[in-house]
């Protein structure tokens, strides 16, 4: 329930009635094309030395509408069908499925920014319409996934390939192509499942350095675990990263790093 959303309207319209799936699929399609413009702006931004960051898919959309509409009950009134119908659709669209996952933010804004990165990348190929469902070959499978998990293992990389290779066998379409939104939601799963994995170990890590059980890891603890991941790091070297790593500590402390810092 993206009760977070919903709590950036003022007034309570969900009396009015849902849109058609077109409708919403036509407004997915451009929310997302218009987050990666803005993401990318972003991303100048921090190369500038600016604050910027990207924002997660609640507040772009709420932001969306201010800047198209400008009168707020017009922005509200298309925030409010934009979830309703969403709400309405979403086991009968899974298109709609997976975006009410980001305005909900049950999939974090991490996710949805590989999600777009592997949509982007795969624009460069085809074309998006909300009318038809796009389709992908082998060959475009096989540039996304090389791109998107290029710091994987090949192993990972082999698995994900053969995944396609399954789908494409079961495909109904010309020369065994499938959905775009098949290939875009087997990336999504392995990089959740490859970002979960990550964490699992990243934890195992802290807990292995954290030799005197205070869910912290002092400068010779973190030095001590990460020289054996980065034997071609000195001391000075690692001191600096751990300096640099406890300004993200939550509430501040300086003389020990949380586990969200090492993260």
């Amino acid at each position: 329930f993206p009760l977070r959303f919903l709590n950036m309207m003022a007034c309570n319209y969900s009396h009015r009635p849902p849109k058609t799936i077109a409708w919403v699929v036509r407004a997915i399609y451009t929310l997302y094309d218009d987050k990666v413009v803005a993401d990318a702006a972003m991303s100048v931004s921090n190369n500038t030395q600016t604050t910027a960051t990207r924002v997660p898919m609640p507040e772009f959309t709420y932001e969306w509408a201010c800047q198209r509409f400008g009168m707020r009950q017009l922005v509200e009134h298309y925030c409010w069908d934009l979830y309703l119908s969403c709400s309405e659709h979403r086991d009968s669209s899974r298109e709609i499925a997976i975006f009410l996952k980001f305005l909900s933010e049950e999939y974090e804004l991490k996710y949805l920014s590989f999600f777009l990165y592997c949509r982007t990348t795969l624009q460069k190929y085809i074309t998006f319409d909300a009318n038809t469902p796009p389709l992908v070959s082998y060959p475009v499978m096989a540039a996304v996934i090389g791109r998107a998990f290029d710091s994987c293992s090949d192993a990972l990389r082999t698995t994900i390939m053969n995944q396609t290779k399954a789908l494409m066998a079961k495909s109904q379409h010309a020369n065994y192509c499938i959905e775009a939104l098949d290939f875009l939601e087997l990336m999504l799963d392995y990089y959740r499942e490859e970002d979960l994995n990550f964490d699992r170990t990243l934890r195992q890590l802290f807990e292995k350095g954290d030799e005197n059980g205070d869910d912290c890891l002092q400068e010779g603890e973190f030095i001590a675990i990460v020289s054996k991941f980065l034997p071609q790091w000195g001391y000075i070297k690692l001191r600096r990263l751990f300096l640099k790593a406890i300004h993200y500590n939550d509430p501040p402390d300086d003389t020990a790093l949380s586990f969200a810092a090492f993260e």
